[in-house]
C-alpha cells in the first residue's frame, strides 16, 4: 500500500519516487538523465526498460554491489550489437571475471520471449506488427535475438538473381550515370 493510501501522498515530484507504508520505495529515472542523477546509495534491484547508455549502467551497477542478492534486470528489443551484446550477454557463459565494474559473467542469466509469447496480444495482431519488418530486425523483434544491423544491404541479395553481366561504355552511348547509396539505419536502400 502506497503512503498515505493513494498516489498523491506517495509520490514525490522532486525525488520522482513512489513510497510504500512498508519502507519501500521505487525511483525513476530517465536516460535523458545525466549519469550522476543515477548515483546514489545502495539499492537491491534496478530495472531497465530498454538498453541504457554505459555511463548509466556504470551508476547504477556501483549501487547494486553492496547488498548480496542485489541484480540488475533488462526488458529490451536488441537492436544492433550493441554494448550490452559485447559487455554483457556474449561473455555470459565465460568463467572468468570481466572488468565492466568488477561484475562477475557467473551471474548473468538471459531469458528470451517471442512476440508471439505475448498473451495480451492476438495472433493477427502480432502479424501486422511483424509484417512491417524482415530480415534480421525481424529476428530481433520477434524472437529478441541480438542481430547484426551492418553488412548486406539487401538481406536477399543474390548475385545469379540482381546482377547484371554488365555494360560496355558503347553500349551507354551518351547516358547519364547516376549513382547513390543511403546509409541509413532504419531503412538503407542503394541505387
Amino acid at each position: 500500500t502506497l503512503i498515505g493510501g493513494d498516489w498523491k501522498s506517495g509520490w514525490s515530484n522532486k525525488l520522482m519516487m513512489l513510497e510504500f507504508k512498508c519502507g519501500s520505495m521505487i525511483e525513476f529515472r530517465s536516460y535523458d538523465q545525466d549519469a550522476q542523477a543515477h548515483a546514489g546509495p545502495p539499492r537491491h534491484c534496478i530495472y531497465f526498460d530498454e538498453q541504457p547508455p554505459p555511463g548509466i549502467y556504470a551508476e547504477n551497477r556501483a549501487r547494486t554491489l553492496r547488498y548480496p542478492g542485489s541484480h540488475m534486470r533488462f526488458a529490451l528489443t536488441p537492436i544492433g550489437l550493441s554494448w550490452v551484446y559485447k559487455d554483457i550477454y556474449k561473455r555470459r557463459n565465460e568463467v572468468e571475471p570481466y572488468d565492466l565494474n568488477n561484475g562477475s559473467s557467473q551471474d548473468i542469466e538471459v531469458f528470451r520471449w517471442s512476440t508471439r509469447d505475448n498473451s495480451t496480444i492476438s495472433e493477427k495482431q502480432a502479424n501486422t506488427v511483424l509484417s512491417g519488418y524482415s530480415g534480421a530486425m525481424r529476428e530481433a523483434r520477434e524472437h529478441g535475438s541480438f542481430v547484426s544491423l551492418a553488412g548486406r544491404i539487401y538481406d536477399s541479395y543474390e548475385q545469379t538473381t540482381h546482377k547484371t553481366k554488365g555494360i560496355t561504355r558503347d553500349e551507354l552511348g551518351g547516358a547519364q550515370i547516376f549513382l547513390g547509396i543511403d546509409p541509413g539505419i532504419r531503412q538503407p536502400a542503394a541505387l
